[in-house]
């Protein structure tokens, strides 16, 4: 061998090299044998980690389902303590109301009849007959997309000389009272979005005209005096205006009292309940408004509807001949509607009963509902809320009626 190694020198250098391979294999086996122990050692630790991960998640879906029954409980918590609170606020603001009206010897039949109840009027019988009307859903653009033809019960007040006052049965229900985060001209006044379930009631097809108004004011007296034509100019359909809200306090009482029926102004609950009519969209139209559905401020556009005609004043009630799916016209634009409520900066502690909230609030300012037609479209939403002073009058302010069933 060693001749032949001399002999062949290459010979020698390959086998050198072969073993010095060789050794260098046996090192990388080893260290291949190493790194699959390791490998198979991770493979069993991760598993273990992922089995504990997945008892972890469903120990945190547990968790998680528990907090939403607590939060549900708590929510539900803290809206049998605002509906407690409520009526423990406005039975006390209400004692002492007509504690302090007993004491100056001036009580008013209008305070008073805080504490009646309907078994209280002697109710006359009353004939309910069916409105046939048109609703229409337009989409983001303006476009008319639906028109149906729908009927809805109502009675009518017999006023006098022939003058009648249209009343629209409005379905108990409940809804969500406020405005979406997303929609465009919303304000912090609308929210929180909360859940309102309300009684059935009555509410007035359209504002109060002037030829309603002047019927009602020749009506005797229950607390103040009133002026038979406040709105200029003077028509017989178009809305009476320049009425504070004390007149239309006035207005519901002497009705009331001629009547026998327990007619008021709507709670801010009952009015958005009223306009919206099942729709969740910035308007019962739709997602935007147009000007030959509505009177307001065309010059101006919401969302991407159309921009149109500003009219610069009031029109007729009912000129539009396009009603919301209960039948009540003119909710949007037009002039504003006084409701009961105080005003309030939100919805935080607000009675989810459709009450009106009129009391911890400023009793000074009372809610405006609506929008005219003076107003952007932004501010004729159905959520859209305003205030003014509840003595002064303006010219863009006018009233609905409601009614409890009887």
């Amino acid at each position: 061998m060693e001749r032949l190694n001399q002999e062949n020198p290459d010979l020698k250098t390959q086998l050198e090299r072969s073993h010095q391979e060789q050794s260098q294999l046996r090192e990388q086996l080893l260290q291949l044998t190493q790194s699959h122990a390791d490998a198979q050692a991770q493979i069993a630790q991760l598993l273990a980690q992922v089995q504990e991960g997945v008892q972890f998640q469903a120990e945190i879906a547990k968790l998680k389902a528990q907090l939403a029954e607590t939060q549900n409980q708590l929510y539900i918590l803290q809206q049998d303590h605002a509906l407690l609170q409520s009526e423990l606020d406005r039975a006390y603001f209400d004692l002492k109301r007509v504690q302090a009206r007993s004491e100056s010897g001036s009580t008013s039949s209008q305070e008073l009849q805080s504490f009646a109840t309907v078994s209280s009027f002697s109710t006359p019988k009353f004939e309910t007959k069916e409105l046939s009307f048109q609703a229409i859903v337009i989409d983001a653009q303006g476009q008319q997309i639906d028109n149906q033809t729908k009927t809805a019960n109502y009675y009518q007040e017999d006023l006098g000389d022939g003058i009648k006052l249209d009343m629209i049965a409005i379905p108990a229900g409940t809804f969500m009272m406020g405005s979406h985060p997303k929609e465009e001209k919303r304000e912090e006044a609308e929210s929180p979005l909360h859940q309102v379930t309300l009684k059935a009631f009555y509410l007035s097809r359209v504002t109060v005209t002037q030829m309603q108004w002047r019927a009602v004011a020749e009506l005797p007296q229950v607390e103040r005096s009133l002026n038979p034509q406040p709105a200029t100019p003077k028509t017989n359909n178009h809305p009476i205006e320049c009425v504070s809200w004390y007149d239309a306090v006035e207005f519901c009482a002497r009705l009331a009292k001629s009547t026998g029926r327990p007619y008021r102004l709507p709670t801010e609950a009952e009015w958005e309940y009223a306009c919206r009519a099942g729709t969740q969209t910035p308007f019962h139209f739709g997602e935007t408004i147009r000007a030959d559905l509505a009177n307001y401020d065309a010059n101006h556009i919401y969302a991407n509807g159309p921009q149109g005609i500003y009219r610069e004043g009031t029109t007729p009630v009912g000129s539009f001949e396009v009603a919301n799916n209960f039948g009540l016209y003119d909710m949007h634009g037009n002039v504003w509607e006084w409701c009961a409520d105080c005003w309030h900066d939100n919805y935080q502690g607000a009675p989810i009963d459709g009450r009106a909230w009129d009391f911890g609030g400023d009793a000074r300012l009372r809610l405006l509902r609506g929008g005219s037609w003076d107003f952007n479209p932004g501010y004729c939403r159905s959520s859209q809320r305003a205030r003014y002073a509840a003595d002064l009058r303006y010219f863009n302010i006018s009233f609905r009626i409601a009614c409890d069933l009887f």
